[in-house]
């Protein structure tokens, strides 16, 4: 089966805005990309359900440093897999 090319910059803004997406558009480790979009997913209902679990999230300055440097290794890992695609 021919993969078609890829845009990387759009794989890359797809996992930084629900992480797996970009996995999924290109796709390429499909089971990756579904767990975490579908964890995140979760989590946003979650969020959404209890909205005081906000707060806790906020004040915590290394979940939240931990996250953004999760978020930039997925969208940059998407990208490259994107380039990758002849």
């Amino acid at each position: 089966m021919k993969q078609t090319s890829k845009k990387p910059w759009l794989a890359a803004l797809l996992n930084v805005l629900l992480s797996g997406t970009g996995y999924l558009y290109i796709g390429k480790r499909k089971i990756l990309g579904f767990t975490l979009s579908a964890g995140e997913l979760i989590s946003i209902v979650g969020l959404i359900s209890e909205p005081e679990l906000i707060q806790k999230f906020t004040v915590n300055i290394w979940f939240n440093i931990s996250a953004i440097i999760l978020i930039i290794g997925l969208a940059i890992d998407a990208y490259n897999e994107a380039k990758s695609i002849k």
